[in-house]
């Protein structure tokens, strides 16, 4: 299920996380529609064990596994006319960590600020639930175009980028 990169680490199938970016997505739809802070939590949680034992332990992707085991197949899959959008299903495990970094760090702040300015909190909801709606469905990634951006900004610097991708 799990495709090899180049330097050996093992990537998660493109159903994985296409189910665990729609999972994100109805997280923060929930939290939204009843202006509760506890779905925001889950994404927080997905996000901490995928970023510390990898995209393979995050709770959404082992919820996809055991869905998949159960109808014995995946349950999600990209359609042969969209090519690249396969591309950032089957993310790179840089990339991951980027986006589960930045998830923490979106998470942590909106959990932190809703009780003092909740109209933000549950604005920036709808932001995720729609960014990650549009990246479950057809695979546009916010976080895979900041993850370009970073490594823009790197090589400008002058580090080597090539070890991220």
């Amino acid at each position: 299920m799990s495709a090899p990169t180049p330097n050996g680490q093992r990537r998660c199938d493109s159903g994985a996380i296409r189910f665990q970016r729609l999972a994100i997505a109805a997280s923060a739809f929930a939290a939204l529609l009843f202006q509760r802070v506890e779905p925001i939590w889950l994404i927080l949680l997905n996000s901490v064990m995928g970023l510390l034992f990898s995209a393979r332990w995050a709770p959404f992707i082992l919820i996809h596994g055991v869905l998949s085991k159960l109808a014995g197949r995946s349950i999600l899959h990209p359609s042969v006319d969209q090519r690249s959008a396969y591309v950032l299903f089957a993310q790179t495990p840089a990339l991951d960590r980027f986006i589960y970094v930045l998830f923490a760090i979106v998470t942590s702040t909106l959990i932190l600020i809703a009780p003092h300015v909740p109209t933000f909190a549950w604005a920036f909801s709808g932001f995720v639930t729609l960014m990650m709606s549009l990246s479950g469905t057809v695979g546009f990634c916010m976080g895979a175009v900041f993850f370009a951006a970073f490594l823009g900004i790197l090589r400008k610097l002058g580090f080597r980028t090539t070890q991220w991708t």
